[in-house]
């Protein structure tokens, strides 16, 4: 029956570009099963490196081919097989921003929840990419259960890593909505008041602010006097707070 799964894959690819090295890759693990992983260490197939138990299926995701990706799930191809480093296919398409792979793989039973070795999620991997699909994939991801409190091996919480690349108020107000914890520390004592002062976002810093933001004030103001962020120093100071 695998082989049988196999052969029905394989025809799948048999109208693309055979002479890509990632394609190639993915013909020759289709053709040794639906759920056939890479063995060696690592491969290389052009400028990316997949590691040892990676699927057609990650490789697909990564990549962004949606027809091969919806192909290979009908075909049996498992959503939620790891590779060594406890990669899936759902993080590989977030951290590529591939929205529709990423709607389309939680649609079919992706754990959304699911950590990799560093402790990171779907979320908080999407979280430090600066794409312009960042805000809708956050939003799928929350909407199918996506943990806004979540903390990876580095002691830093997945809202501290959003407010740490540039995001959008929007992309905010879909943490806070789902009730993100705002006064959460990291293990190296930085607060999401106390990153949105680094970056200057006033903005988000009002959010947070007219949320219950408390933990941190003080360190918040310091870095806007240092830094020399006037009207940042002097809304903080409005709380009653000094330095």
């Amino acid at each position: 029956m695998r082989y049988e799964m196999a052969d029905t894959a394989n025809n799948i690819i048999n109208g693309l570009n055979l002479n890509s090295p990632v394609e190639n890759l993915i013909k020759q693990l289709i053709s040794e099963g639906i759920n056939a992983t890479v063995k060696q260490s690592f491969v290389r197939a052009g400028s990316r490196i997949y590691f040892s138990g990676t699927t057609a299926l990650m490789i697909a995701s990564d990549t962004g081919n949606l027809e091969l990706v919806q192909s290979l799930t009908e075909e049996g191809a498992c959503v939620n097989l790891p590779d060594s480093h406890g990669e899936l296919p759902l993080m590989m398409a977030a951290d590529r921003g591939h929205k529709q792979i990423v709607k389309f793989l939680i649609e079919s039973g992706a754990y959304i929840n699911l950590k990799n070795r560093g402790g990171d999620t779907a979320l908080s991997i999407v979280c430090h990419r600066r794409k312009n699909t960042r805000k809708s994939i956050i939003k799928n991801i929350i909407d199918a259960g996506g943990d806004v409190n979540t903390c990876n091996q580095l002691g830093r919480w997945v809202f501290y890593i959003l407010l740490s690349h540039k995001p959008l108020v929007e992309e905010v107000m879909l943490f806070i909505n789902e009730g993100v914890d705002i006064n959460c520390v990291n293990a190296d004592g930085t607060t999401a008041l106390t990153v949105s002062a680094d970056f200057n976002r006033l903005d988000i810093i009002k959010i947070l602010m007219e949320s219950g933001a408390s933990v941190g004030i003080e360190t918040a103001i310091d870095k806007a006097v240092r830094y020399g962020y006037k009207e940042t120093e002097d809304y903080l100071r409005s709380f009653g707070h000094v330095v």
